[in-house]
């Protein structure tokens, strides 16, 4: 389906309530795009359908993921143990605040790591250092934005769930109203879509509703 085509699809959706997005900035049409790429966004977290794995460097313990990570979900080290040969671990993930309950002096540790966890939206942290200086990340990556009317969703995405996600673009479009009644709306629409795409009921309070 192409964006004009999902875009009619929402309007039909949530009928006359998508006027009321015509005095938001940029209008109705660019509120509806969002919304919609924030469908995408949600399929590729939920199916895990964009994984990318990158070989990057580190920095002390520190490591910036790509700027088009939605969220690191593995990480993995090798090292050459003396007159043997590369070795590889597939990293464990945990918090900070679990690490500096077992060691607060952790950062300052030496030696092949052990976990990794996420700083925050672009870097993140390793317990230990690696020797080799690079680990390898694997990511979500966000799939390329509808822009254009002819324009259609990734292709990583399957077609069969392009029909759902005016599910999900009606959800985030009611949860932007902020009243009771449009959050109960959104819930239902929500719903709809995680069913469809296979995922049965996810609780939208858990779902990151940023764009």
């Amino acid at each position: 389906m192409t964006l004009a085509e999902l875009e009619q699809d929402v309007s039909d959706l949530i009928g006359a309530g998508v006027y009321n997005l015509i005095f938001l900035p940029g209008g109705a049409t660019t509120w509806i795009d969002d919304a919609l790429n924030w469908g995408c966004d949600q399929i590729a977290q939920l199916l895990g359908i964009t994984r990318v794995d990158a070989s990057l460097s580190v920095s002390g313990n520190l490591v910036t993921i790509p700027t088009d990570a939605i969220k690191p979900v593995a990480v993995q080290c090798w090292w050459t143990p003396s007159g043997g040969a590369l070795m590889g671990k597939i990293l464990y993930e945990s918090t900070l605040a679990i690490e500096d309950a077992k060691n607060p002096n952790w950062r300052s540790r030496t030696g092949n790591p052990t976990v990794w966890m996420q700083q925050n939206g672009s870097t993140i942290l390793l317990n230990g250092i690696p020797a080799t200086g690079v680990v390898m990340v694997g990511y979500l990556q966000v799939p390329t934005a509808m822009v254009l009317p002819g324009d259609t969703p990734d292709p990583r995405i399957p077609t069969v769930f392009h029909q759902y996600l005016k599910f999900a673009a009606a959800a985030w479009l009611l949860l932007q109203a902020g009243q009771a009644e449009d959050r109960k709306k959104a819930t239902e629409m929500f719903g709809k879509f995680a069913t469809g795409i296979g995922m049965g009921q996810i609780p939208l309070a858990s779902v990151d509703v940023k764009r």
